[in-house]
């Protein structure tokens, strides 16, 4: 297939894979898998599903890859009481006039990325006004963990917001995609890296247009000179499930 008017880097997405054209056969199930990996080589022998939906599916056509992308934007997201909700919230602190921050430490399974709060502040510093808020997202339990961030910034969590949306008829269960919606209502937002809470929120912060979408991770040094931390932006590869393809809203403006 000719996909020259595709943005999806052909070579990359397809390594380690075989394209399989979607022809009838496949347009006559009722349902399709698309396994990220299988055999002896992936989890225990089985197949995988975590992928990410813009490395499954490769265009001739650029219309058709645009209306797929819209469909995913316009049809799949969370419930419209998440976003009252947490636009309420938002409005304590007021739409991009914070930073946000996910910082993951309990349960993750790459305990690789965890660092103390020092350190996160080290990294990210550049990159936030003086003093400017920052909405914290974690599932750190002691709070005085973050005493170094608050030394240099005013420090909302969910408990200092939740109260923004009283008479909101919302379920507690859907306290961590409202987490994710206030960070994505940040000017910045600096995610924690191989989380796919953090890569939604990236995603988020592109369809409503942020000030800022490119993905930062709080394990990451930055510099604060573009020209510098651009190499720290991700690879998009049929892989990487963890990073946000930016075409998923840039194709869609």
């Amino acid at each position: 297939t000719d996909l020259t008017e595709s943005e999806n880097k052909r070579e990359d997405l397809l390594k380690n894979k075989s394209p399989v054209e979607f022809d009838a056969k496949l347009l006559s199930q009722d349902v399709i898998h698309f396994p990220s990996c299988h055999g002896p080589n992936g989890d225990q022998g089985i197949y995988r599903y975590l992928g990410q939906i813009a490395n499954s599916v490769l265009f001739a056509d650029k219309k058709r890859e645009i209306q797929f992308k819209a469909f995913w934007r316009d049809h799949i997201h969370y419930p419209r009481v998440v976003f009252e909700a947490a636009a309420k919230m938002i409005a304590k602190m007021g739409l991009f006039a914070y930073s946000a921050v996910h910082i993951r430490r309990n349960d993750l399974q790459y305990k690789e990325v965890f660092q103390n709060a020092q350190k996160t502040v080290q990294n990210i510093e550049a990159l936030l006004y003086p003093g400017e808020p920052l909405y914290l997202a974690t599932d750190e339990t002691n709070d005085g963990f973050f005493d170094a961030i608050r030394e240099k910034h005013k420090v909302y969590q969910w408990k200092d917001v939740v109260n923004e949306a009283q008479g909101v008829p919302y379920s507690d269960k859907v306290i961590n995609i409202l987490e994710q919606t206030i960070c994505a209502g940040g000017r910045r937002f600096f995610g924690t890296q191989k989380s796919t809470f953090t890569s939604y929120i990236f995603r988020m912060r592109g369809y409503i247009g942020a000030p800022d979408t490119n993905q930062y991770w709080h394990n990451i040094r930055y510099t604060g000179l573009e020209d510098v931390d651009r190499f720290a932006q991700p690879k998009i590869t049929g892989h990487n499930y963890m990073a946000e393809d930016r075409g998923m809203w840039e194709d869609l403006r």
